[in-house]
């Protein structure tokens, strides 16, 4: 089973500063992804009983209270740096927002080409442009450019960034609500298993007629051919039978021949002394 990161609630911070989001934004991550990975094993399920028997156990769908805890701790900790104040009231990331983070990344990594900024604003307008953007993705492409690049991105570069971290996230933010995927898993098994007990009695019982009837079949083919075998042995004895009887005719009427021939062999003599 997949370790679950826990996340202790008394850690959780009330506020959500600079200082706390760049502390907790790694914790969250691993959580998530231990989440991920916990739900990807239940979908694993899923796709089993769909395909094959016998249905898992609901305990094995069910969540432990440890990960139960890491659930709820992991978005607590995910509301906190998905701070409500990131967001306009059309819940699109703020272009301030956006602004501030951008330039702490731009200003930790070498200049290289220096940038204009015309250039600086074009790269704001582009992020600020990408749909459904979330604070949890800007932050975690931030932190990858920051970690991997030697001079300062194009804007090119930097929305690749957050496309794959859109992708990250939107498997990470699954995970956090594997509580509802895994309660789903549980109710539907409960209602599946009578359904799936009686079919897999309804397959035994077919298997089993099966079985008998290959059994009944076998008998009447064998009791057929042994009536045939009895009749084609008693055809066999009669004949035999018949032979012998004829044998003995055959050796009477021999014996009467030889006889027959030594009296005309003898003449008239040989017949007079024959008794």
């Amino acid at each position: 089973m997949t370790e679950i990161i826990p996340i202790k609630p008394g850690n959780l911070p009330a506020a959500p500063d600079a200082a706390v989001r760049f502390a907790a934004y790694r914790t969250l991550a691993d959580a998530a992804d231990g989440l991920r990975s916990r739900l990807e094993e239940l979908r694993s399920l899923r796709r089993a009983y769909k395909f094959t028997e016998p249905l898992p156990d609901i305990a094995d769908v069910e969540l432990s209270a440890e990960e139960r805890a890491a659930v709820v701790n992991a978005n607590k900790l995910f509301d906190v740096l998905e701070a409500r104040e990131h967001y306009d009231d059309t819940f699109t990331l703020r272009r301030d927002v956006i602004k501030r983070r951008l330039a702490v990344m731009l200003d930790a990594i070498p200049a290289g080409d220096q940038k204009t900024e015309g250039t600086i604003r074009m790269m704001l307008n582009h992020v600020a442009d990408v749909p459904h953007l979330r604070y949890v993705e800007l932050e975690g492409a931030c932190r990858e450019l920051e970690k991997t690049k030697t001079f300062s991105p194009s804007i090119a570069e930097v929305l690749q960034a957050i496309y794959e971290q859109q992708e990250i996230w939107a498997e990470r933010r699954a995970g956090l609500r594997i509580d509802r995927e895994a309660a789903e898993m549980a109710d539907k098994l409960a209602k599946l298993r009578p359904k799936w007990e009686a079919a897999a009695r309804q397959r035994e019982i077919e298997r089993a007629e099966i079985a008998r009837n290959s059994a009944l079949h076998d008998l009447d083919r064998t009791r057929t051919q042994l009536v045939a075998d009895q009749q084609r042995a008693a055809e066999a004895a009669q004949h035999v039978a018949d032979g012998l009887a004829r044998l003995q005719q055959y050796e009477a009427a021999a014996e009467a021949a030889a006889l027959k021939l030594a009296e005309v062999e003898a003449g008239p003599a040989g017949r007079r002394r024959v008794p």
